[in-house]
């Protein structure tokens, strides 16, 4: 009974602290871009805060324990690469599909306007980025958080754990209105990183995927939160359900039922590994 009561505790704690690092960092980051007057630098002190600070309040609540405790292993080899690429080409292929579903329309690419030394700082920062969202997002959710939860049906902590992701992002989601679709976007895309990870038991496997999928939809396209713009500049057509309108390709239905399909593919080869 006792640890019932503890966990949840426990848990409520670690995102308070993990909200309030990422709160605080904000700041510190405006003071730097007053001081600096520099976009990538204040970018690269961003990454770093949040990341940095996401890497301490696990730590802190692992105390004496190594980040393996998580499933964190640090291992450099060929299947990497793989997730990698498999992340780089599923984000660029969902984008495509809406492209030809008519969901987009294109229109320039931005960076012929840019100067050379321009592009090189992007291209790092994009990667910088993306790698920072990924680690910050796959040691506190489908690292700790899942890891806390620890429950005998791992498809359940799978879901539970990413219910606490959707609930951590929901205000950034409502302020844009209410909407389900973005909501279960959120949802099941996180669901497909937890699967990789307990498919591959390496949290590594499933951050460079994040990584590489969130730096295709953010810096090769920009419809990710449709608020930036990456290489390609798509604009969205008047297909809301199919691009995902204000709120991005996670608000999209086609995004929605291919992170479903995925996550019924992957959840039945783990189940045909298992037996």
């Amino acid at each position: 009974m006792k640890k019932y009561v503890l966990k949840p505790l426990k848990l409520l704690a670690f995102l308070t602290l993990f909200t309030l690092a990422e709160f605080l960092a904000q700041p510190i980051v405006q003071l730097s871009a007053d001081i600096i007057n520099n976009d990538y630098l204040t970018d690269l002190i961003k990454i770093i805060l949040e990341t940095l600070a996401a890497v301490l309040i696990v730590k802190v609540f692992l105390w004496k324990k190594s980040f393996r405790e998580i499933g964190l292993y640090l291992k450099v080899n060929k299947n990497i690469l793989y997730m990698a690429i498999g992340g780089l080409i599923s984000g660029l292929a969902g984008i495509l599909i809406i492209l030809a579903a008519g969901g987009f329309t294109f229109d320039r690419f931005i960076w012929n306007k840019l100067f050379l030394e321009d592009i090189i700082p992007a291209l790092i920062m994009g990667i910088l980025h993306s790698m920072g969202i990924a680690i910050t997002e796959g040691i506190v959710i489908r690292g700790y958080v899942y890891k806390l939860l620890d429950l005998k049906n791992i498809y359940l902590g799978v879901i539970l754990a990413s219910l606490v992701y959707v609930l951590i992002n929901i205000l950034n989601i409502l302020t844009l209105g209410f909407n389900i679709l973005p909501i279960l976007g959120y949802f099941l895309f996180t669901v497909l990183l937890s699967l990789i990870f307990i498919l591959t038991g390496n949290l590594m496997y499933s951050i460079v995927f994040h990584g590489a999928w969130y730096f295709a939809n953010m810096y090769i396209f920009s419809p990710l939160s449709a608020q930036t713009y990456g290489v390609i500049m798509l604009n969205p057509t008047d297909k809301i359900l199919l691009n995902g309108g204000e709120f991005g390709i996670m608000g999209s239905a086609v995004f929605i039922l291919i992170m479903f399909i995925a996550d019924i593919l992957l959840f039945v080869k783990i189940k045909g590994k298992k037996n």
